[in-house]
């Protein structure tokens, strides 16, 4: 370094790494010790656990059934745990890497998705950021239960998954006299499978289980139709699984962020309500689900 003007610069630039690393490796720490704390605390409660079952003389059975619960929810924090550590990185890379990861799931499993994320990255890139949630759940866990209020559409990206549907009466809040949008150049979306076994309605009916896979989704009725409640229930079948939620109150802000996008999917909303409107009763399927069936 020949001036002092460059000595000072390189002063000042190792001043700044050094004080960036810091706070980094500060906040990552906190992160560690706080999954240690978790760890800990499961460790306290099943040791409680176990101290007033067997103080009550409470059966084995139902003994390790709390136990189990207790276990089973640790297991669900800790796959979260690597979420927030992700999210302790610079904002940019964050919002990188959610994209990379998320658009995938996107645009296999939707066609509409996949056109409006093609035509704008920025708008993709909120979407992944603002919109989606990843959920990671373990067997037997619900994603959603008939007549609940849609939080938005679940794709389902990891796993397997099945979904009982439910008699619905016919008929949408929304009917509106609205063009048609032509969908031929996105594709048809692979069949959903009946599974071969069956499960019992909570009137007692036997219904046919759908079986469904990673790229499959469900209830986009919740996107664009309001107050749109689910026709059947989901459920995880797998000891763990992934699913994404793009909800409906993230993707609506995104949109009127994005006012190249939105004209496009308003056109595309009013066509997916008036097909609904048309079907002889209603489900949590894809169109082309419901129109085939």
């Amino acid at each position: 370094l020949a001036t002092a003007a460059e000595r000072w610069l390189a002063i000042s630039a190792t001043f700044i790494a050094l004080v960036s690393s810091s706070l980094l490796v500060g906040v990552l720490t906190n992160v560690l010790a706080d999954l240690t704390n978790r760890r800990k605390k499961m460790n306290q409660i099943l040791e409680s656990v176990r101290k007033y079952c067997g103080d009550s003389h409470m059966p084995f059975t139902y003994t390790m059934k709390v136990r189990r619960f207790v276990e089973r929810e640790h297991c669900r924090q800790s796959m979260h745990g690597h979420i927030e550590c992700l999210q302790t990185l610079p904002e940019a890379m964050v919002s990188e890497l959610f994209h990379e990861a998320r658009s995938r799931t996107l645009r296999r499993s939707h066609p509409f998705l996949k056109e409006i994320g093609k035509g704008n990255r920025c708008m993709e890139i909120d979407l992944c950021m603002k919109a989606v949630t990843e959920l990671y759940l373990l067997e037997n866990d619900t994603l959603f239960d008939a007549n609940q209020r849609s939080k938005g559409m679940y794709i389902l990206a990891a796993g397997k998954f099945a979904y009982v549907p439910r008699e619905a009466k016919a008929g949408v809040a929304l009917r509106n006299g609205m063009k048609l949008l032509d969908l031929t150049s996105w594709g048809n979306h692979r069949a959903i499978r009946p599974s071969n076994s069956f499960m019992s309605d909570v009137d007692g009916a036997q219904v046919m289980a759908m079986s469904l896979r990673a790229d499959d989704y469900l209830s986009e009725q919740g996107l664009w139709i309001k107050g749109w409640r689910h026709c059947g229930r989901l459920g995880t079948c797998s000891e763990q699984s992934r699913a994404l939620l793009l909800g409906k109150e993230g993707l609506h802000g995104v949109l009127r962020e994005h006012s190249d996008v939105l004209a496009t999917v308003v056109v595309y909303a009013r066509f997916f309500v008036d097909t609904m409107n048309a079907m002889p009763a209603m489900s949590d399927l894809p169109l082309e689900m419901e129109q085939a069936g």
